[in-house]
């Protein structure tokens, strides 16, 4: 019987798989499909390259061709483009002066052969079904079915790492959407597209869009490719009554520099449609279980997070699990803390998003703003910090009620409607 069955494979499950493999914890990892998987291509932050040198994956990584990401180009439809370059981040130095743009089905696939080296054992095209639960609701195995044949399997601690398919959230219904951030995404990988002056060609290229909650990136992979999506609020899509494809097309138009941008470009792969983007768990953990990644919580894509909030969640997780597992068993009271971190941290994050779509030329205000300049910065790789991100997250609130307060403020047509 292995100690911990989880439930994915893919960058939150391997993650922790890699920590439980180098703790000497006995494992398996079920996953349904088969590696390599497509995925949306992804600018990885500084901070979930920290989290890979930890799981010694950090050399692959640097190793694997992906593209050099420096930076950050923020495009606003009035005003001149704010550049935030990596060796800008906290640190002295920062430790990481440079990312990657990667292919996330090529990273997935390393990561997944990194895990195997280290021991962990990964079954590919085994669906998990549902946990198994004794009479008094704590958590004992998981159901798979591989092919034609079904699985019961027993284990201390099951991890649902399903990512958006939230299994355990959905057997439990913990799963609740976010009320106030209820948006879509769109996105595809695109050839032939400008990605501007030379010293900035590298950077990932973030667009403000008029429409509702609207914004844009472009982040240049390897081959020639670029990814290319757009996010918004669902009602505005709604409202536009378009398909996808057209919708796509109406809101490039609607931002010149990202028309440019794209106007020799060519669609590469079919448009993909994400249409459940933000919500959470009311509960991450229990009686032997516990949920990590996307399968925990989805904040929002803005900012490039996924990937480096993931691995985040996975180290956390191995950080209370290992002992739990060692000691009195992972009952929900030793794996309590764990949640207790995953909820602080999300509700910094979720508070800097909502301030973020409400004035997003604020945004780039306090991204050049000496002051606040550093403090940005640390939201933006991933270093979430309790009371210092506060206190930065009320100076923006103040602006946007000033901004609300004032007719004839400047910043006054910039400033979106929260949702009712």
């Amino acid at each position: 019987m292995p100690s911990v069955v989880i439930m994915g494979a893919g960058p939150a499950g391997l993650t922790l798989g890699c920590h439980l493999a180098r703790a000497g914890v006995d494992h398996v990892i079920l996953e349904r499909g088969h590696h390599p998987r497509p995925r949306v291509g992804e600018t990885l932050l500084p901070s979930a390259l920290e989290v890979f040198d930890e799981i010694g994956f950090l050399g692959v990584v640097r190793d694997a061709g992906f593209r050099r990401a420096d930076g950050i180009v923020y495009h606003t439809l009035d005003d001149p483009p704010v550049v935030v370059g990596y060796d800008e981040f906290p640190g002295d130095p920062p430790r990481f002066d440079h990312s990657f743009h990667a292919d996330r089905a090529r990273l997935d696939m390393l990561l997944l052969k990194h895990a195997e080296s280290l021991g962990c054992r990964i079954v590919q095209g085994a669906t998990a079904r549902h946990a198994t639960t004794d009479d008094g609701g704590r958590v004992t195995g998981v159901v798979a079915t591989v092919g034609t044949e079904t699985l019961d399997l027993e284990a201390d601690l099951v991890v649902d790492a399903t990512g958006h398919r939230t299994l355990l959230g959905g057997q439990f219904d913990l799963r609740v959407r976010d009320p106030e951030l209820d948006q879509v995404a769109f996105h595809s990988w695109f050839s032939n597209v400008d990605t501007g002056p030379a010293d900035t060609a590298g950077h990932v290229h973030i667009f403000f869009l008029p429409v509702h909650r609207g914004w844009a990136w472009c982040a240049p992979l390897t081959d020639g490719y670029t990814s290319v999506g757009l996010v918004t609020d669902r009602e505005s899509f709604q409202q536009w009554r378009l398909g996808p494809e057209e919708f796509f097309g109406a809101c490039v138009a609607e931002h010149p520099g990202l028309q440019s941008a794209l106007a020799q470009g060519h669609m590469a792969r079919t448009l993909q449609a994400e249409t459940s983007v933000n919500y959470g768990l009311e509960r991450v953990c229990g009686d032997g279980w516990l949920a990590v990644g996307d399968a925990a919580r989805f904040v929002d894509p803005v900012f490039s997070s996924g990937v480096g909030v993931a691995v985040a969640s996975a180290r956390s997780a191995a950080r209370h699990a290992v002992p739990a597992l060692r000691g009195d068993g992972a009952t929900a009271r030793a794996l309590g803390p764990y949640q207790d971190e995953l909820f602080g941290q999300a509700a910094v994050w979720r508070r800097f998003v909502r301030l973020y779509y409400r004035l997003m030329p604020a945004f780039t205000v306090f991204v050049q703003s000496p002051r606040h300049r550093p403090g940005i910065l640390g939201l933006l790789q991933g270093d979430v910090r309790g009371a210092v991100d506060s206190g930065l997250l009320d100076e923006m609130d103040a602006l946007v009620r000033e901004v609300e307060n004032q007719d004839a403020h400047p910043l006054r047509p910039s400033l979106r409607e929260p949702r009712p």
